[in-house]
This record gives C-alpha cells, sequence and structure tokens, in this order.
C-alpha cells in the first residue's frame, strides 16, 4: 500500500548562517501495517544554496547505499 506525505523543513546551518527550508514529498509503501521502503524526495538546489558550495554538498549528504 502507498502512501504519500508531505511535509516542510526549516534550519539554519550553522556553517554559512543561511536558513533552509525545503518542502519534502515521501512514499511509504507499506505491506502488513510495516513500512518496507521509504523514499524522500526535496530539491536539492535549495540545500547547495543553504551549504554554500557544491563541495560542502558532496560532504555534507551521505550517499544512497548500493542495493
Amino acid at each position: 500500500l502507498p502512501i504519500w506525505v508531505e511535509f516542510r523543513g526549516q534550519i539554519e546551518i550553522k556553517a554559512t548562517g543561511k536558513s533552509y527550508g525545503n518542502t519534502y514529498v515521501c512514499l511509504f509503501t507499506l505491506r502488513g501495517g510495516r513500512v518496507i521502503e521509504y523514499k524522500e524526495y526535496s530539491n536539492p538546489l535549495i540545500l547547495l544554496n543553504a551549504l554554500g558550495s557544491p563541495e560542502a554538498l558532496s560532504k555534507n549528504v551521505s550517499k544512497s547505499p548500493k542495493k
């Protein structure tokens, strides 16, 4: 059973002093009353702007695990 959820997050990035606010859309897949998969979507350009550089984005955002 897929369930879509939308929410907004707002924080200040201490390293840059910039505000980071983004809207997230998440897809939860349920089976037997349990979450079996979670996918999160947001705008990475907003995070890039808050962190200040592509290098800072690469350093601070972990990569998805390989399947």
